[in-house]
Order: C-alpha cells, then sequence, then structure tokens
C-alpha cells in the first residue's frame, strides 16, 4: 500500500502544478492542440513507473537501510542530468547524453504535448522498454522476497 500511497501523493502535487500551466494557458498566448491530450496517456505510463520504482526501491530499502540515502543523492544527480531545468537542444552533437537518459524519456512524454511538440516514437519505445523490464524485475523480487520483507522493516 506505501507505493500507492507515495505515487497518489505525487500526482496530488503533480495537479497542483497543473494549475498553474492552465493559469498560464489563460494569461499567455499558447495555443495548444488536441495532441496535448495524450500527456493524459503519458502521465498514466509514468506513474506505472512510478508504482514499479517504489516497490522495487521499497523492498530493497527494507533490507538495506542506507538505501535511501543514495537513491537521494543519485536522484539528484540524475536532476540535474536530466534536461529539466535546461533544454536539451544546449546539446548540439552529444545526444546519447539525453537520448540515453531514461529520466528524459519518462518526462518527454508528458511533457512535450503540454508545449506543443509531437512524442517522438524513441521516447514510446524507451518508456515501453523501460515499463516492462521495471515491472518483470520488480515482479520477480517480490515473489522472491514477499515473506521476509515484513521481518525487515
Amino acid at each position: 500500500m506505501f507505493p500507492l500511497r507515495v505515487v497518489w501523493r505525487n500526482l496530488i502535487v503533480f495537479m497542483h502544478n497543473v494549475a498553474i500551466y492552465l493559469l498560464l494557458l489563460v494569461i499567455l498566448p499558447i495555443h495548444i492542440r488536441w495532441n496535448a491530450l495524450s500527456s493524459i496517456l503519458g502521465l498514466l505510463v509514468l506513474l506505472a513507473n512510478g508504482l514499479w520504482c517504489g516497490m522495487l526501491l521499497g523492498m530493497i530499502s527494507a533490507r538495506f537501510r542506507d538505501l535511501p540515502q543514495i537513491v537521494s543523492s543519485l536522484m539528484q544527480i540524475a536532476f540535474f542530468a536530466t534536461p529539466i531545468i535546461w533544454s536539451a537542444e544546449v546539446l548540439s552533437g552529444n545526444t546519447a547524453l539525453v537520448s540515453g537518459n531514461p529520466f528524459f524519456h519518462l518526462i518527454e512524454i508528458v511533457r512535450a504535448p503540454l508545449i506543443g511538440r509531437p512524442i517522438a516514437v524513441r521516447s514510446w519505445i524507451a518508456v515501453a522498454g523501460i515499463s516492462v523490464v521495471g515491472w518483470a524485475v520488480t515482479l520477480v523480487v517480490f515473489r522472491r522476497f514477499h515473506r521476509p520483507i515484513s521481518y525487515w522493516v
């Protein structure tokens, strides 16, 4: 239940930020297209990926107590390595940094339609691969370790 609570809490925070986006659409002369609705599908896929990440990291963190600090540090590095606060077009020749970053594709399937761009097919392929592999690993680990989790906590 805890991973579901984490995903739900983050969805509520995201919806508060969407309110700011909608306010900017009213104030600024931005023309939104119908393909912006595809960001809803991207958000659902992102939530499903957040669920397997929460389950997997939760199980491993219950067993190894130092992992949350390591994940926190790695997420901060991933934030700066992912084009969130900087544009991917800045890297004119070195696109391997962006295309090899799984966080970029997870963000791009939600962000691209909201700023009026189509979602690249490679982003959908990357996210589909991340989803399938992530859920497969999570279900295998959960099946193997579901009984001793209560002793780890």
